[in-house]
């Protein structure tokens, strides 16, 4: 199981109570929504489940993004934990299970977010569900393509944010998400860095930054607005130490980065950012290619004074 990515459509039946109306949101059709509707799951270990003698393979979302409009306003919706989980039932080869085709054998759960701005109004209400979501469907495949997953918690109250003890604003009754039958681009695209180069001071052997540039890959995906850089640097006993963001909101494809001494080695990855439809940042996920820098010896006066470029 590997890494994929895929684009969403999704359909709720939802009650807004400020407005006692129950309406239905929809999601990836219309000329506007190009990759608001993306998706990231990568499957772990399979575990045996004794109960049927069949392997279960963890699943984890790592992002959700559906955005879309309806006669109440604009909304959004996401992923309100860090990731979403769930199981999808193997055959003893190791693809998913294909059995009673009434049964499903993929699943997921996790509390979720809904954004909403109401027609004529500038105020976006940000909503939480009051118990996590869980849907269910049958894939046939992996990347599970093609797949329909149904909402089988409703109904399900989603509260302030700010206030999840306080009255609903929203109830979601049914719905249902497609997991569309093509990868995401914006998701899916890798950003490498291709070339670096070392900011001299003037003083032999001293080193004041590195200058990094990457692929401007804007062109050809449009829904890209800007960048985000992030580093972690090897400590001592050659182990990574944290990821830190050092550059955001970048709208040209090269940083200099001026802690960048070459007393140690450092890897650098730039991660594609798409501002949705309410002004919120969605970070895309692809392959996150790690480009390293490395460290420069001691004596590096004497390395300069060679000749080393």
């Amino acid at each position: 199981m590997d890494i994929s990515t895929a684009m969403l459509s999704g359909r709720w039946e939802v009650e807004v109570l400020p407005l006692d109306q129950k309406v239905n949101l929809v999601a990836g059709q219309g000329d506007e929504l190009t990759v608001e509707c993306n998706s990231w799951c990568r499957t772990k270990r399979p575990a045996l489940d004794d109960a049927v003698g069949l392997p279960l393979s963890t699943v984890t979302v790592e992002v959700v993004h559906l955005a879309g409009r309806s006669e109440v306003g604009t909304f959004t919706i996401s992923m309100f934990e860090k990731d979403l989980f769930g199981g999808l039932r193997l055959d003893t080869t190791g693809k998913p299970f294909l059995g009673d085709p009434d049964v499903p054998n993929f699943w997921l759960e996790g509390r979720m977010t809904i954004k909403l701005k109401l027609a004529g109004s500038n105020q976006v209400l940000s909503l939480v569900s009051r118990k996590p979501v869980l849907q269910t469907g049958r894939a046939t495949s992996w990347p599970p393509y093609n797949t329909v997953m149904r909402d089988v918690s409703g109904p399900n109250e989603y509260v302030p944010v700010d206030k999840q003890d306080g009255d609903p604003i929203l109830i979601l009754w049914s719905g249902s998400i497609t997991i569309e039958g093509q990868p995401s681009p914006f998701l899916a695209t890798d950003i490498p860095i291709r070339s670096f180069n070392y900011v001299e001071t003037g003083d032999v052997g001293r080193i004041d930054g590195v200058v990094l540039r990457w692929d401007d890959v804007r062109a050809q995906v449009a829904e890209i607005d800007h960048f985000h850089v992030y580093k972690r640097v090897y400590g001592v006993d050659q182990a990574h130490g944290p990821w830190q963001q050092i550059g955001g909101h970048l709208r040209e494809n090269t940083l200099l980065d001026k802690t960048f001494d070459g007393s140690a080695a450092v890897t650098y990855k730039v991660r594609q950012i798409m501002v949705d439809a309410l002004g919120d940042e969605v970070m895309g996920c692809g392959n996150e290619t790690e480009f390293t820098v490395p460290a420069l010896p001691s004596n590096r006066a004497q390395l300069f004074a060679a000749g080393f470029k």
